[in-house]
């Protein structure tokens, strides 16, 4: 996640992971509304790891994780 830098621009404010090492490519797919967001990853290329999709919460200027979603 960037956020504005003090002199201009932009800096790094906080990295994101979803936590569940069966899961490919987390970040694919984002879809933010306010202080909601949901992060998708694809699943292993097996079809009995599905993919998941991440939801994040920002309290305070941080991401909070919450419930995975899972197929």
């Amino acid at each position: 996640i960037y956020g504005p830098a003090q002199g201009g621009g932009w800096e790094l404010a906080q990295t994101l992971v979803d936590g569940n090492p069966e899961t490919e490519a987390f970040g694919t797919t984002i879809s933010v509304r306010g202080d909601q967001m949901v992060v998708g990853a694809e699943g292993d290329s097996l079809p009995a790891i599905p993919g998941a999709a991440f939801v994040f919460s920002a309290t305070g200027g941080d991401w909070a994780p919450g419930p995975m979603l899972q197929a």
